[in-house]
């Protein structure tokens, strides 16, 4: 996916424990080096702290993106990102968003 710039990544985050019953999502840890491994711009996960199964937190993801040098954006429930559409125009309007930021 990398030849393709991907400004924004947006990766579920809750994990895939059997007990919990839900397929497909990813570990924090796995998520954070999918992004860098795509050379994501920012990586914000997903499927935290939603529904009463979803029992993840974000603080592995956290601290593997700051591990790797991944820069992310943890939003709140009914948070808001907005992004002026590519790292290009990013990098002109000085937008950057430090990692484990909420």
């Amino acid at each position: 996916m990398r030849p393709f710039g991907i400004d924004i990544a947006l990766l579920p985050i809750n994990g895939r424990a059997p007990e919990r019953r839900v397929a497909g999502n990813l570990w924090g840890r796995e998520a954070a080096a999918l992004a860098k491994d795509i050379g994501a711009g920012v990586v914000v996960p997903y499927h935290y702290d939603l529904f009463a199964f979803n029992t993840a937190t974000p603080d592995e993801f956290v601290a593997e993106c700051q591990r790797l040098g991944q820069r992310c954006r943890v939003l709140e429930n009914g948070g808001r990102l907005s992004w002026p559409g590519t790292a290009q125009a990013a990098a002109r309007c000085d937008i950057s968003f430090p990692v484990g930021a909420t």
